[in-house]
């Protein structure tokens, strides 16, 4: 980008809420680093940010799970409780931060109209959640029975030191930066989102 004639004004980078590892507490763009592989990789990425000349106005924009039609995070979620198997994950009380998939798209045309923003903007709903109460709603509107967990041992035994970072951990993030700045989410109750992408796909 450095070397092209003609350099692009706003630069969007794609990171992630693993930039402030695993932490029950509620984390915010100014709350620090979190310590793991993955915290260690948005970390590096996003410090690539700081070697871009001007006139560049950059943002890291770290996003959490997206739910959307068709594929990704939810997609795996589905897929056992097609054949009834639905639980939590371990213990079930690490925090989830999500946000639909529509509005990760409205985000992307927010930052990219917004150039006063600069930095770190979490891309999450306002509301995190407990993988149990997740996993529980997810159950209800598929109409499986609720009563399985996978424990700890197994899903490390299966992804090994991932599991842990991916499965196990908590991400309890909060989009104040967004809010702040007047962004309107369309989905911030997770029972209507889910029911909006599982029972209306093409929405």
């Amino acid at each position: 980008l450095n070397q092209l004639d003609d350099r692009p004004r706003r630069l969007i980078n794609a990171s992630g809420i693993s930039f402030y590892g695993n932490s029950e507490l509620l984390c915010d763009e100014n709350s620090p680093a979190g310590e793991g592989f993955l915290a260690d990789v948005c970390q590096q990425w996003e410090a690539c940010l700081d070697a871009l000349k001007q006139p560049h106005t950059s943002v890291a924009m770290r996003i959490g799970v997206v739910l959307g039609a068709g594929g990704g995070a939810l997609e795996e979620m589905i897929k056992p409780m097609r054949w009834g198997i639905a639980g939590r994950i371990s213990h079930g009380r690490q925090w989830m931060s999500w946000v639909s998939l529509r509005d990760l798209h409205g985000v992307i045309d927010f930052l990219a109209d917004k150039c006063a923003i600069t930095g770190a903007v979490n891309a999450v709903a306002p509301e995190p959640i407990q993988n149990e109460p997740f996993m529980r709603c997810l159950a209800k509107i598929m109409r499986r029975p609720f009563f399985l967990h996978a424990p700890a041992w197994a899903l490390r035994l299966r992804f090994g030191e991932m599991a842990d970072e991916l499965l196990l951990a908590s991400n309890r993030i909060c989009p104040n930066t967004l809010q702040e700045h007047g962004f309107s989410f369309q989905d911030t109750d997770l029972e209507s989102c889910l029911r909006l992408i599982l029972e209306k796909p093409h929405a």
